[in-house]
């Protein structure tokens, strides 16, 4: 068994695949077996939270290779399925999942987990400028260290913004609705995929969630003291939330207050539901400090918009809420292994759920994402990546401010990611000012590189100041990011007016020699600043 868990790691390490992870299935005692780019876990999920060998028997081996691009046909096979991503690319993640929500067959019922590297994720009909501090995001946090279980993972991947022991994170917006939230290593993500029939609720599974922390709580607390419970009472709330009160490391209730550690969004198609959501488990960023002092961005502070004053948006805002983590571990070894034991637990409760305790469980990671395997996963993954995607998708809005107590006044509207109408008013000043900031209307606003055209010297010390202002609301955008590689440009073509969707504008992909790709995903657990 770990010599197979042994040999997926190599297999997987050009895939940027953590190799601890893979050897926690192993300890798991999941009896894994390799077909090229994916492996079957050894399937019977019988009873919650106790130690048992799976054995593959060969009425349940299974083609894996083929498992997603047949994934219609492995569905109506097997009715109720189980797929583990050991990717931690947040854009191949939400490619696969869409690709699983578009692709199943409509009555199967499928759980899918995976844990994303650093990211900022925007629901789809959100603000980015609104929700986040762009400028913060891009900048990174400390993570280059053993808090992130991957510490040379995260090095790999993101050498290209890596700056001063800083690494940028992922600025991804989903296909699904909801609000903003951070993901890191001390959050594992789940999605569930079901029919839209009358049987769906928006709060059936995260009771799921809830019971796998019950029983956890109940019967795992005293057996592995690597992980020690920091929840008392947890139950889902009115928006659909997990929440819960906290009790200090030591058992004693601290207070009654409810803090977040889930939260959720959801896609509804004809005949499919999908509900997705996060698991703040053990992030090594919340209510903790490296060494006694304070992480260059907390949560709170990537989640602080410095453009909130200064904009009118239509469109979704996420609700601030204080969030903590369910457990605390001494080691990040302890939370892999803790992201498998919750993995495991929730594919045991979800068979239960559907009366299946052999489903099957396909563990699958960044080669899934290849154009030579999966053409529709590897354009979804670039066309998410896209500038177009991540900010022409916004909702319109305005943005207005004063100056120079009062006497001078900005202001423009954004259509589409389009600037739109651009106004600057400034008492007794020529018109030539206006002139200059007037040249702004038909620009993409995450293309602006620099105000300094568009502000006049003629403001004096006034103009710097305003430079400075734009810039800090408004910084310059880099391109997405994944293993590494940018996201291409020039592929997105507008599609006309008539083709744009409500939330923004519409897009097609056209497809480019050489170009590399990848993609997104996301959920909803807020930060309370």
């Amino acid at each position: 068994m770990l010599v197979g868990a042994l040999s997926l790691a190599s297999r997987c390490h050009t895939s940027h695949v953590d190799h601890r992870r893979v050897l926690a299935y192993a300890s798991q005692s999941l009896a894994l077996r390799g077909h090229g780019h994916s492996v079957q876990c050894a399937g019977s999920f019988n009873g919650r939270w106790r130690r048992q060998s799976r054995r593959l028997s060969t009425s349940s081996a299974i083609d894996t290779n083929n498992a997603l691009p047949r994934i219609k046909e492995f569905t109506t096979q097997h009715p109720v399925s189980i797929f583990r991503s050991l990717s931690n690319d947040p854009y191949h993640n939400l490619a696969i999942e869409n690709y699983l929500l578009k692709n199943s067959e409509p009555n199967s019922r499928i759980l899918f987990t995976y844990t994303n590297r650093p990211c900022v994720v925007f629901g789809r009909n959100q603000n980015p400028w609104l929700e986040c501090n762009i400028a913060k995001v891009q900048e990174g946090l400390a993570w280059c260290t053993p808090d992130w279980a991957g510490d040379t993972t995260i090095k790999e991947v993101n050498t290209t913004f890596e700056e001063n022991g800083l690494v940028a994170l992922d600025l991804v917006r989903r296909r699904s609705g909801g609000g903003t939230v951070i993901h890191d290593v001390g959050n594992l993500n789940f999605s569930f995929i079901v029919p839209n029939d009358k049987d769906f609720t928006r709060n059936k599974h995260a009771w799921l969630v809830v019971s796998v922390l019950r029983d956890y709580q109940q019967h795992r607390e005293k057996k592995h003291g690597s992980a020690k419970v920091l929840f008392d009472k947890v139950r889902v709330n009115e928006r659909h939330d997990i929440v819960m009160t906290r009790r200090s490391i030591d058992g004693d209730v601290e207070d009654t207050q409810e803090y977040k550690a889930s939260g959720s969004a959801f896609k509804l198609t004809r005949g499919r539901a999908l509900h997705h959501g996060t698991l703040l488990h053990s992030s090594p960023n919340v209510g903790q400090t490296k060494e006694g002092d304070a992480r260059a961005s907390t949560f709170s502070t990537l989640l602080s918009s410095p453009a909130r004053p200064f904009l009118q948006a239509k469109g979704v805002t996420s609700v601030r809420s204080p969030v903590h983590n369910l457990f605390r571990v001494s080691k990040p070894e302890g939370r892999w292994k803790l992201a498998s034991d919750l993995e495991i637990a929730l594919g045991s409760t979800f068979g239960t759920m559907y009366n299946d305790h052999n489903a099957p469980c396909i563990v699958i990671g960044d080669k899934d994402c290849h154009r030579e395997v999966n053409t529709e996963i590897h354009e979804d993954v670039q066309e998410m990546m896209t500038d177009e995607w991540r900010f022409c998708q916004t909702p319109s809005f305005e943005y207005a401010s004063t100056h120079s107590d009062g006497n001078i006044k900005l202001q423009f509207d954004v259509k589409h990611g389009i600037i739109q109408s651009a106004i600057l008013h400034a008492a007794d000043r020529t018109s030539a000012a206006n002139t200059g900031f007037a040249a702004l209307e038909g620009k993409k606003l995450h293309e602006v590189q620099s105000w300094k055209g568009f502000i006049p010297e003629t403001f004096e010390a006034d103009s710097a100041q305003i430079r400075a202002h734009l810039a800090s609301v408004f910084p310059k955008i880099h391109p997405a990011n994944t293993n590494g590689k940018l996201a291409p440009t020039s592929i997105i073509e507008e599609k006309s007016a008539a083709e744009r969707a409500p939330g923004g504008i519409a897009i097609k992909r056209r497809s480019g020699e050489g170009n590399e790709e990848v993609e997104e995903r996301g959920e909803n657990v807020i930060i309370q600043r």
